[in-house]
């Protein structure tokens, strides 16, 4: 199968040898749109090998996500050749699995992802666990949703005196501490995986700390960018601070909230008069100050990293009022595939994620894409 530079270098010909001729000889023309449906065809089978539907393929290719995934995705597919779509939702870092099994119990199929299950297998920034994290991605259907709880612990001002990290330098100064080390090549793998996201038109949501500098790693500024193009009003980076003591969690925790579309928006609820007495009680034991003003953690700090339930439940009802909402078709969507042009990979290889030692695992390329 020749590969789209061959029929770029065909069409560049053809266009010099009718420049300066006003009108196209029907051959040519003809020429020309036999060109046109093969080079598309060439990427329909091409998308399909990947278990990508075109359009998906495009967008991925135009937000930059790297080779070494498509590799990764052509092994998967033509190892399964499964077409299950299935799974309505992934709570990433999930926990408890508030969020989870608030869909669950609304008969939707969800699942969680989370080390405290599985050391191996759900270790995000592992090559196993990336691969498995992956797979799960493959069987999210169009319009599903995930919930990000990225772990925060290195990107907090509380750790900023170990990790060296800054608005000026998001991602340490050297020599990094194996604790930011992991934390940088987590966020790279999440980006990866949230572009693939905004491409096959699945929400998700990134939660943080208030005070956390994740959203400054330069690959999430690259999904923010990415996402500028998009003229789809249910698509559009949107940014929120909610309360957590809102609610129902024991402490205020002023929470950010990055999200691809939104729906977000209703999470944010004011405190009651009974959440103030609650978490006023409660705030005190969350850190605590020395002598000297150093910050440490208090005994209540750990368990504020698990959401209550009534967060899971107010995530589950919003997001599942988002997709209930009429969806507007727009022209992108429903244009001719033969009239599709599909832009080039990227040559950034994402060396700062851990997709090439997926790779590295299934024993393929992360710099050339198989054939």
């Amino acid at each position: 199968m020749l590969h789209a530079r061959c029929f770029k270098g065909i069409m560049d010909k053809k266009r010099r040898r009718l420049k300066g001729k006003q009108t196209v000889p029907a051959d040519d023309h003809d020429d020309l749109q036999v060109l046109n449906v093969t080079l598309c065809a060439m990427f329909l089978m091409r998308a399909y090998s990947y278990g990508l539907h075109p359009k998906e393929l495009k967008s991925m290719l135009s937000m930059g996500v790297p080779i070494a995934l498509f590799n990764i995705l052509w092994v998967l597919q033509n190892k399964s050749a499964s077409d299950d779509h299935s799974l309505d939702f992934i709570e990433f870092f999930s926990g408890c699995g508030q969020i989870r099994d608030a869909l669950l119990r609304r008969g939707l199929i969800c699942t969680g992802f989370d080390i405290t299950d599985d050391t191996t297998f759900e270790n995000f920034i592992s090559a196993a666990g990336l691969l498995c994290a992956i797979e799960l991605m493959r069987l999210l259907r169009r319009y599903g949703g995930s919930h990000w709880a990225t772990v925060c612990s290195s990107w907090v001002w509380i750790c900023r005196s170990t990790t060296k990290r800054s608005v000026a330098f998001p991602l340490g100064i050297e020599p990094r501490c194996r604790a930011v080390e992991a934390g940088n090549i987590m966020v790279s793998n999440m980006a990866v995986l949230l572009l693939w996201a905004l491409a096959k038109k699945v929400s998700w949501v990134v939660e943080q700390p208030g005070t956390s500098l994740m959203f400054e790693h330069p690959r999430l500024k690259q999904v923010k960018d990415a996402m500028r193009s998009s003229t789809d009003p249910r698509f559009q980076w949107t940014t929120e601070t909610i309360c957590m003591g809102a609610h129902g969690a024991n402490s205020s925790k002023p929470t950010m909230l990055v999200a691809s579309s939104p729906w977000i928006r209703g999470l944010v609820v004011p405190l009651t008069e009974a959440d103030k007495i609650r978490v006023g009680e409660n705030d005190e034991e969350i850190v605590t100050r020395d002598d000297a003003g150093g910050i440490t953690g208090g005994k209540d700090l750990k368990a504020t990293q698990e959401y209550p339930r009534g967060y899971g439940e107010a995530v589950a009802k919003e997001w599942m009022d988002f997709n209930e909402a009429p969806i507007e078709v727009s022209d992108s969507d429903t244009d001719n595939e033969s009239e599709i042009m599909y832009p080039e990979a990227t040559h950034d290889l994402w060396l700062d994620s851990s997709l090439s030692g997926v790779c590295k695992l299934l024993g393929v390329p992360a710099h050339v894409l198989l054939r």
